[in-house]
């Protein structure tokens, strides 16, 4: 499947690749979901939530769905949650133009893991 990814990254998706594009991310993100026990909703609601800028998440059908934070908690605690989010991140990546090295990530999560919200 390595190769599979490659390849899939290496050109431009297309109406005619969508679905095997789609197929292949699902793949990916189920293996995902084997080797870190994190759901493949969650997987999908963090990269939407992340990339909720995009041109092509900003049109009426897809906004909804990419500010959707029930893979994190219920609807009535999404705003509160939010804001702790962004403090740590903003507490993490301080000094560091809001970038975070991968080593600093993995630390995150691992405590995340640990003691979730």
């Amino acid at each position: 499947m390595p190769e599979e990814v490659d390849a899939m990254v290496a050109r431009r998706s297309t109406i005619e690749t969508a679905k095997e594009d789609a197929g292949l991310i699902i793949d990916v993100a189920k293996q995902l979901e084997a080797k870190t026990k994190i759901s493949t909703r969650d997987t999908f609601g963090q990269i939407l939530y992340k990339h909720r800028e995009d041109p092509s998440l900003q049109t009426d059908a897809h906004r909804a769905v990419a500010n959707d934070l029930q893979w994190v908690v219920e609807p009535d605690q999404a705003q509160d949650v939010l804001e702790m989010v962004t403090t740590v991140f903003r507490e993490l990546t301080r000094g560091k133009q809001g970038m975070m090295h991968s080593r600093h990530w993995m630390k995150a999560m691992e405590l995340m893991l640990a003691n979730p919200v």
